[in-house]
């Protein structure tokens, strides 16, 4: 099951499904709500993507492979840990590790001068209209939780998140779950993903 990242689509995840595909799996993708042709919905979130993942998961009624991009990546991680069992193997592409950090990082990725001077101020308004909950659904703070084998895919010039975003990450699950891959090649990736999965 593969859940993209903000802004796009099940589209986008289609290339990687075509590994698991190939791999003999069955490929599950989705669009979130407010993305692609899914019904709109305010103030989408890492949260609310997770709510998306566990009505898949309902339906399918069966433990799944979770492979998460980005935000898809942060709420893969929520829907593990509030679901232990259902997830075998969990895949998480250019995640973050606090969500605080990741918005201003993410905003003077896009804009420095908007992400020094303007964007703090944006996230503190979120932390108030989110009644200080953000920090409570960082990937971070839930990885403990989970005790399933984790792959982080983690590009080296990733400008959104950097690559200390994946090292925190890797250090936060229990000792012996996590490897953290960041390849300069996207075949070097797929290689060992393709390795995680057939020791399945």
């Amino acid at each position: 099951m593969l859940a993209h990242g903000w802004g796009r689509n099940r589209d986008r995840m289609v290339n990687r499904g075509r590994i698991f595909g190939r791999l003999g799996f069955t490929t599950i993708m989705h669009s979130a709500r407010d993305h692609g042709k899914s019904s709109p919905h305010p103030f989408m979130c890492a949260p609310r993507f997770a709510e998306d993942i566990e009505a898949v998961l309902r339906w399918v009624k069966e433990p799944v492979l979770l492979y998460g991009h980005s935000i898809g990546a942060a709420a893969a991680v929520i829907v593990a840990s509030r679901n232990p069992g259902r997830v075998k193997l969990l895949f998480l592409e250019g995640c973050y590790a606090r969500t605080r950090e990741a918005l201003l990082s993410l905003y003077r990725s896009y804009n420095w001068v908007f992400g020094v001077f303007f964007a703090p101020m944006v996230v503190l308004w979120m932390e108030i209209f989110w009644k200080w909950r953000l920090e409570k659904v960082s990937p971070v703070r839930l990885a403990a939780s989970i005790d399933c084998p984790v792959l982080i895919i983690h590009g080296e010039k990733d400008q959104n998140f950097p690559l200390h975003h994946a090292w925190r990450l890797r250090d936060s699950f229990p000792s012996g779950r996590p490897r953290l891959l960041w390849p300069r090649a996207r075949i070097t990736a797929v290689a060992v993903l393709i390795r995680i999965t057939r020791a399945s």
